[in-house]
């Protein structure tokens, strides 16, 4: 659901776009025109709802929404690579956790990805040695997937939060 339009008395599991707060969100602002963070409040709506009525927040690590919201003393925050749950990139990410008692262990990444996305690990090395070595750059679909495990792990944590 849109978090902009949830009543609350639950703890959530955020999720707001993150295509305008990403590395590349200055380029697309100077290129096509599309503004920083021009996501009709979602960020600020999903944060908002976690602090109030707990749970997680999940968007990239490298994400400019991070400088415009300050963590709090009172808030988990952990790195993840997506890919120690089953993502082929190691898509890193940063979880805002509130309110939650038990947080699980996260996983940690073992082995070395098959994919990569834009700008990350991979991106540097000519197209032949990624062909030697078996990465291949992912599509936007497949890029923006969020694994099962993953996923299952941001609902323990919300549920945690109760």
């Amino acid at each position: 659901r849109d978090a902009r339009d949830y009543a609350g008395e639950r703890p959530v599991v955020a999720h707001p776009p993150c295509a305008r707060w990403g590395q590349f969100a200055p380029v697309n602002q100077a290129r096509y025109g599309i503004p920083v963070g021009s996501d009709d409040g979602c960020f600020d709506a999903a944060i908002r709802s976690v602090r109030k009525w707990g749970g997680v927040l999940e968007h990239p690590y490298r994400s400019i929404a991070w400088t415009r919201s300050l963590l709090r003393p009172d808030e988990w925050v952990a790195e993840v690579e997506q890919f120690a749950y089953g993502h082929p990139a190691k898509k890193r990410t940063w979880l805002v956790a509130v309110g939650s008692g038990a947080l699980p262990e996260l996983r940690r990444s073992v082995g070395k990805p098959t994919a990569y996305v834009s700008g990350g690990p991979g991106a540097s090395m000519t197209s032949e040695s990624r062909r030697a070595a078996g990465i291949r750059l992912l599509g936007r679909r497949e890029r923006e997937e969020t694994p099962i495990a993953f996923a299952q792990m941001l609902v323990d944590i919300a549920l945690g939060a109760v």
